[in-house]
């Protein structure tokens, strides 16, 4: 495409207009057009710039209808590119919202379950100092709750790649999000920090309280203790970004959850109506060229 700002296209423009007059200097005779002792008449430059000017007009005609056919193609060329990847994105949409409907199911799974323990124990109790623990108090402590193991189906590493094919780009983007939040949240809730704990709460212990651990042991059990403090922290920061609420007193990453699920749901009934009617225009272009 000509760009009409360019500098090198106005010199080049120029320069074939020049060509003939810097013919007529340098080869045929020293002069002018203008003076009557140049190479050929003024009927003869006159007949000549007519030719040669109407060559470049013929040319540029040529150029911009060439030009323009090759510009629409490749606009058609796009828009069925496009049309293809909206299509063929129907499976991987599809594969997305069965993923996305476990996400709200195992989130709710996971919020009756914490809610039934908090019923189950009359509530969360809190012990200002240990020496004021009382196990037979009614209550459950919050640190153990948040503790708890809630087991959960994991986010399934394989739909992660349709997220790929996904053409909106704010959908896409969202369910990226989605995706990484369930995996850390379900993977989290479902590690069980106190069974791990459990494999070295049973050395014993010196009058100071500190573990007695057998040295050919030691290293093992350090890094047992280490992975169960940061997945404790790991369920408490889960719990917490999940237990968020919006203005209206919802849950907000279980209102995303089923909010992009909705999204997801119509996509797919777009995507369908496009397809349907993209084989309907052609079964009736097909039945006229038949006729």
């Amino acid at each position: 495409m000509i760009d009409w700002k360019s500098k090198n296209f106005w010199i080049a423009v120029g320069f074939a207009l020049l060509i003939p007059i810097l013919l007529n200097f340098t080869i045929f005779k020293f002069g002018a057009p203008w003076n009557l002792n140049t190479y050929g008449s003024r009927a003869d430059w006159i007949a000549f710039f007519g030719n040669y000017l109407g060559g470049i007009l013929s040319a540029l005609v040529a150029y911009f209808i060439a030009n323009s056919q090759v510009e629409k193609q490749l606009k058609i060329n796009l828009e069925e590119k496009k049309f293809d990847r909206t299509i063929n994105q129907l499976p991987a949409l599809i594969r997305l919202r069965i993923e996305l409907e476990k996400f709200v199911e195992e989130s709710k799974k996971a919020k009756r379950e914490w809610d039934g323990t908090l019923e189950a124990h009359n509530g969360i109790v809190k012990y200002p100092t240990d020496d004021d623990y009382d196990p037979e108090a009614p209550g459950i402590e919050e640190s153990y709750l948040l503790e708890a193991t809630y087991p959960m189906e994991l986010a399934d590493s394989e739909s992660f790649k349709f997220i790929e094919q996904v053409e909106d780009i704010d959908l896409h983007v969202r369910l990226i999000e989605a995706f990484n939040f369930y995996k850390e949240f379900s993977t989290a809730l479902s590690y069980d920090v106190h069974s791990e704990q459990s494999k070295y709460s049973d050395y014993t212990q010196d009058d100071t309280g500190t573990v007695q651990i057998p040295s050919d042991l030691r290293e093992e059990i350090n890094l047992m203790i280490a992975r169960t403090e940061n997945a404790s922290r790991k369920k408490i920061k889960m719990w917490r970004i999940f237990f968020e609420k919006d203005v209206e007193g919802k849950l907000k990453k279980l209102k995303e959850f089923e909010s992009l699920l909705g999204e997801l749901n119509d996509e797919i009934e777009r995507v369908k109506t496009l397809k349907d009617t993209n084989k309907l225009t052609h079964s009736n272009t097909s039945k006229k060229k038949g006729a």
